[in-house]
């Protein structure tokens, strides 16, 4: 009687982990979109992006800034009339939730707005960027800056203009090499760059287009450079917490990110091209492209590497002085994005 219960104890823990490895290896389905042809839309667009640069681009950290239709506001009354108009400027401290309306298909009018918190003597200071059908929420627990911890849900019509961007929250920490902390979603978030966050079915996937991200998640951390994503499982409409920990970092997709309007952002943004390796078995990285070369390091099996035009970089593993040569991979290395 003992051995069967202690053999069911163990059948439950299996299953236990099984689901858990289930849901970390599961990865948001596409939803496809109807998509206007952009000779149709993309001038009227193009007046509504140029319409919030104008009103809202180079305003102070600390507000809120209007840049397209009319958003929701909470707390409703004054705070939320103050933020109806196209540059009007709000206290960011004061506004607990923002939603911005969707794009239009036609592209006549766009929800944009700018959450620019900046907390004294603290890392909770972002630029944030609503795009689209964006809603982010304070669940700052009392006693702490406001906007340290967001609760983020994006929507994306089923009809869409064809150079129009997916909704998005854009965050970047406004001083390189300073990182911003902040949670989002029950994920707790260091920051040196610019991330793309967008809400798919109950995942939310964290896209680095800049820079790099380290993220915390039930005990488990992911370092994820530009070009790569990581995505979060939640428990059906509940995004304040994640279910599992974590996916392995992966190529970003690209389909998700196009169109993004990075003249609107606060630092200027190159795009890092998505893009990896990952070794198969143990690579040695040679000082010229032939095995009779000198071996610098053999990188060990089952480690991610960035890929850059003909060549590999392993950056966590080559010494300096070499990673800056453009030295040579030899060896099985499996590649997550054929280069361009």
């Amino acid at each position: 009687m003992m051995k069967r219960g202690l053999m069911r104890g163990v059948w439950v823990l299996m299953f236990g982990l099984g689901v858990g490895l289930m849901l970390r290896a599961q990865e948001p389905t596409p939803v496809p979109r109807t998509l206007i042809p952009a000779d149709v839309c993309a001038q009227a667009l193009g007046v509504a992006l140029l319409t919030a640069s104008d009103a809202c681009v180079g305003k102070p950290y600390g507000f809120a800034c209007n840049g397209g239709a009319s958003p929701q506001v909470e707390p409703a009354g004054p705070v939320a009339n103050s933020l109806s108009p196209v540059g009007a400027l709000v206290e960011a401290n004061v506004v607990q939730s923002l939603r911005t309306q969707g794009i239009d298909p036609t592209g006549s009018y766009m929800g944009i707005a700018y959450l620019r918190v900046a907390s004294p003597d603290s890392q909770v200071t972002f630029s944030g960027l609503l795009l689209g059908d964006v809603r982010v929420t304070n669940v700052t627990p009392p006693d702490f800056p406001a906007w340290q911890a967001l609760e983020v849900v994006t929507v994306d019509s089923d009809l869409a203009c064809e150079s129009a961007p997916h909704s998005t929250l854009i965050l970047q920490n406004p001083v390189p090499g300073v990182s911003a902390r902040v949670v989002v979603n029950g994920v707790s978030l260091d920051l040196n760059g610019t991330l793309a966050v967008q809400t798919q079915g109950d995942y939310t996937v964290y896209a680095v287009l800049s820079g790099e991200l380290r993220a915390l998640a039930l005990g488990e951390r992911q370092t994820v450079a530009a070009g790569q994503s990581v995505s979060a499982p939640h428990a059906p409409g509940l995004f304040s917490q994640p279910v599992a920990p974590l996916s392995a970092p992966r190529v970003v997709d690209e389909e998700r990110i196009n169109h993004l309007p990075l003249a609107l952002f606060d630092r200027p943004v190159q795009i890092a091209q998505g893009g990896f390796a990952r070794t198969s078995a143990p690579v040695n990285l040679r000082v010229a492209p032939n095995t009779d070369a000198t071996v610098i390091v053999q990188v060990a099996a089952n480690e991610n590497a960035g890929q850059r035009a003909d060549r590999l970089d392993v950056r966590r593993t080559a010494p300096r002085r070499f990673r800056q040569r453009g030295a040579h991979l030899r060896g099985h290395a499996r590649a997550g994005a054929a280069p361009r």
